[in-house]
């Protein structure tokens, strides 16, 4: 199965356990639709390129994954999009 990476900014004004649970949530959500998650790194708390919604910083983190099957990815890019606390994503 193809490799992917997943990187996404968590909005900063979370506490450390709103955090990881959205860390967890997003690693559940990799999982139950059929992905091999392969590392979470947590990058923490960095500096933005330049600001989103005034913040400056953000909370980084970066997930290896495969997947079989690519139709997964519009839904994951859709649900991580629709996710408040989470203000950017790249897959």
């Amino acid at each position: 199965a193809p490799m992917y990476e997943l990187m996404y900014i968590i909005n900063p004004v979370l506490n450390e356990e709103q955090t990881k649970e959205i860390v967890q949530r997003v690693t559940a959500y990799l999982s139950d639709n059929g992905a091999a998650v392969e590392q979470v790194n947590e990058m923490g708390s960095q500096r933005l390129a330049y600001p989103i919604e005034k913040k400056r910083n953000g909370y980084y983190v970066v997930v290896n994954f495969r997947l079989g099957a690519p139709d997964v990815l519009p839904k994951l890019d859709r649900a991580l999009r629709i996710n408040d606390d989470i203000m950017r994503h790249l897959i």
